[in-house]
């Protein structure tokens, strides 16, 4: 289910940094883009962390409902 939700908002954050990447602005300044790439790669490191702290929550309770069913 997780998968479901994530996998379309991280193909749109990836799909934005490529896109920032190959056709850099002329008119922003250097730091604004390196700004936006370290927003870029912070909500990246969010969605990975958030996926990674469902799937231990997840394989917590099954365990504990294994347990508790024996």
């Amino acid at each position: 289910m997780l998968q479901i939700f994530w996998k379309p908002f991280l193909t749109n954050l990836v799909s934005c940094l490529m896109s920032m990447l190959r056709n850099s602005n002329p008119l922003l300044p250097l730091w604004l883009e390196v700004l936006m790439f370290r927003i870029m790669i912070l909500l990246i490191l969010v969605c990975i962390k958030t996926i990674l702290i469902w799937l231990i929550w997840g394989e917590i309770m099954m365990r504990v409902m294994i347990i508790n069913d024996t």
